[in-house]
Order: C-alpha cells, then structure tokens, then sequence
C-alpha cells in the first residue's frame, strides 16, 4: 500500500515539474510566420521624377495591424525622412514603436524627434496614423548605392506580444 501510494506521489511529482517545463519552453517556440520575432526584409526604393525622394512598397498585416513605408526623401544637406502609415483594424488598441535609431551604410545615426511627425504610440482600432521620422544622414551618405536599415515593433497594447520589424531600404 505504501510503495502505490509513493508511485502515486512521484507520478503526480513528475506531471507538475512537466507542466512547469512546458509553460516556459512553449512561449519560447514560435511556429507561425505571423510569429513576433526576427522581420527582416530589404525593399529597393524606386526613385521618382523629384530629385531626392524615392517611392517605397513596403507592407505587413500582423494581426489586423497593418503598418506601411511609403516614400523616403533625401534632402541636400543629407536628411533622409522616412514616411510610415499604420492602421489598424485588429478590434483592440495597439501600439508601435518606430525606433529613432537607424543605421546608414554600416554607421549607426539617429533620429530627430523635433524635426519628426513622429507617429509612435498608442492607437486605437478603426483609425490610421500617418507620420515621419528625420534621420541625419550626413557624412554618411554616398552618392549612390545606400542602404538605410529602420527598425520598429508593433503589437496589442495590454500584453507584450510584440512583433518586431528591421526593414532595409536601398537607395
């Protein structure tokens, strides 16, 4: 009768240590390519009939979420701007983060948040947010062949499911 009940405490024993393994491994295992992590993608920016601005098609739809690059300009004193459109249609509130750090060319510069219609922040469903982030170029900028890396996160405004993006625009 004792060595049953001892199986029976060491079979309950082991289903509660796999429980606890399990509830920290599965979050860690991403599955889905609408997952949250490691969105990579180079877009070629095609450049239009004004000296300096550059039309981008770059979208994504995470969840009903849907966030957008269109056009990047490059101002003769070396400012590149970057226009972003996020809409969303999810059903709850979410939030982005647009990073005001981009790398140019290998170099790390960053973004002016006086000079940006910084679109970052919360934002409830049903409704767009438009906006741009200035970056200084500089010394940085070659005359041709660029390569802008901007980096930004979305994602539900109660949990931390977050979807993160690192788009590379050549141009």
């Amino acid at each position: 009768m004792e060595a049953e009940k001892q199986r029976s405490n060491t079979f309950v024993y082991f289903f509660i240590i796999a429980a606890i393994v399990l509830s920290v491994i599965f979050p860690l295992i991403n599955t889905s390519d609408s997952g949250s992590k490691g969105y990579v993608k180079t877009v070629e920016a095609t450049a239009s009939d004004q000296s300096g601005e550059y039309t981008v098609d770059w979208k994504s739809d995470y969840n009903g979420y849907k966030s957008e690059i269109t056009k990047l300009e490059v101002a003769d004193n070396g400012e590149i701007t970057v226009y972003f459109v996020f809409n969303n249609d999810s059903g709850e509130t979410y939030s982005n983060n647009v990073d005001l750090d981009a790398v140019l060319n290998r170099q790390q510069i960053k973004g002016s948040i006086w000079f940006s219609d910084h679109p970052k922040g919360e934002q409830l469903d049903g409704t767009t947010n438009e906006g741009s982030v200035m970056f200084r170029g500089g010394k940085h900028l070659k005359d041709s062949g660029n390569e802008l890396r901007v980096m930004f996160e979305v994602g539900p405004e109660k949990d931390y499911d977050k979807k993160e993006y690192e788009v590379t625009l050549k141009f």
